[in-house]
Parts: structure tokens; sequence; C-alpha cells
């Protein structure tokens, strides 16, 4: 028996049929791509780890970007011109910005802070507490105080029967130093007796010797004066001579003496 005539398929054909395979071959590839590939409609939610991505991406949590913290949450909330700190257990806590010419300071480190008047330049002016903030510091100037006061003469810490045409004075204090300024001028020296004073000192010194420029008229008597302030708002006139120093008395005064000068000293 003959055999069959065999069939042998043409170029064109053959190469319809290797098209045909690399169609089936890429139609493959785009399904098994496709099963993988994320979905726009998930938003992301369908990466296998989403730790990993941020990683490759450079956006770690708690590495490139900040983590959630209620505290976050609790500043935004704190609404307009407020200053926030946190106390002792770490919670959040707003201040309300102080008024002019305060700042922000501490009250130690278990307090909470509070706006305080601060004794900074202000408009050419430095301001200090009307009550005294002392300090340990010997670098630091914690008082300045200036005022008016009136100066008194006593004798024998008396002023029975003293008039005065003129009794004034001023005093500046910065830090410990006392500077007295006072002008007295007498119009009867009055019956009083004994030891010569200036009473009315508006600030407490200490005791012993003080600083002094005086001038005098219309004496009965003088020697080269000296000051020393004593507790109780007085200081005693000294009056020194070539024989020593004594304190002054009625009888060098006059009805019509006059005092004025300046005491220097520091304050207690």
């Amino acid at each position: 028996m003959a055999e069959p005539p065999r069939y042998v398929p043409q170029t064109d054909e053959t190469d319809k049929v290797k098209q045909n395979v690399a169609i089936q071959q890429l139609y493959q590839a785009v399904t098994d791509t496709a099963s993988n590939a994320l979905q726009v409609a998930n938003n992301l939610s369908d990466v296998a780890s989403a730790s990993t991505a941020r990683t490759n991406l450079g956006l770690a949590i708690g590495t490139n970007v900040q983590a959630h913290s209620a505290n976050l949450d609790t500043l935004a909330a704190l609404g307009n011109w407020k200053v926030a700190y946190t106390n002792g257990s770490g919670i959040q806590t707003a201040l309300g910005v102080g008024a002019a010419g305060t700042a922000l300071g501490g009250n130690g480190v278990s307090a909470a802070p509070s706006f305080q008047t601060i004794s900074a330049l202000l408009n050419g002016q430095i301001a200090f507490p009307a009550t005294q903030n002392p300090s340990s510091d010997p670098n630091t100037l914690d008082d300045y105080e200036e005022g008016t006061w009136t100066p008194t003469l006593l004798f024998g810490g008396a002023s029975t029967g003293i008039t005065y045409s003129n009794q004034s004075g001023t005093y500046t204090k910065i830090g410990q130093l006392i500077v007295l300024r006072f002008n007295i001028a007498l119009s009867s020296k009055g019956s009083a007796t004994g030891g010569a004073a200036i009473g009315g000192l508006p600030l407490t010194m200490v005791t012993g010797l003080a600083g002094l420029l005086l001038s005098a008229a219309n004496m009965s008597s003088w020697a080269t004066p000296s000051f020393d302030p004593q507790t109780g708002g007085f200081a005693n006139i000294n009056l020194t001579t070539t024989t020593g120093t004594a304190q002054a008395s009625n009888s060098n005064f006059t009805n019509t003496s006059a005092l004025f000068g300046s005491i220097m000293h520091t304050s207690t």
C-alpha cells in the first residue's frame, strides 16, 4: 500500500503558529502579573507589608516621619496666644500669654512656670519689684529704689519744741548701697537736750560710721562731722577734734542752725 502524502506547512503558516504561542505566553504573563498587581481601588491597602513599603519609600515611622503622639493632639487644641509646657507627669498644659512687661519664668523644677514682671530694659526703663527679691550672687543687681524722706533733728532721742524753716530729703538705693540727701534748717532748736542725731531715716542701714558730705551753718560750735547709723532709724552726729571724737549735742546748735549734705552707707 502506498504511503499517504505528507503535509509540509508553508513558511507563513509556521510563523502563525509561533505567533499564537507567543500570544499565549504573553497572555499568561499578563494574567500572572495582574493577579499580583496593586489595585487602584484598594488605595495601597493590598501591599504585602505596609511597614516594608514605608521603609522602601524612606517613610519609616519614627525614623523618617514623626509617629503619632497624643501630645501633638493636645498642642493642636491649645488655641491662640498660649504657651505649652509639660508637668511632672508629662501632661501637656497650656498657659495664657502674660501681660506686657512680663516674661515666662521658672518657679523651681517641680512647680509650674508663670509670667513674671521682668527687670529688663523697657522703653528706656529698668523695673524692679516693689519688694526686693534678694540674690546671693555677688554679681547680680537685685534692687533699686528712690524716693523722698523727712529728716528730723533729735537731742537725746527727743524733738521737743524743735521747729523748721526747711526740712526735706531724698534717697537712692542701688543694691545694698544707700545714698541719703537731706536739708534741715531750724527756726527753733526747742528744749530737748542730749546727743544730736538725724532721725527719720527711710531705710535700715548697718551700724557703724558712714560716708558723709555735710555743710553746717549758724552753729554755736562745730568740728569735723561724721554719722553713725543706729538701729531705730536714726544716725548719731559725731564731731571729731584734735582731742578725739564725741557725739554732738544741743549745745552745738542755735535756733537758726542748718545742716545739709549726703550720707552714703550700706543696707542691712
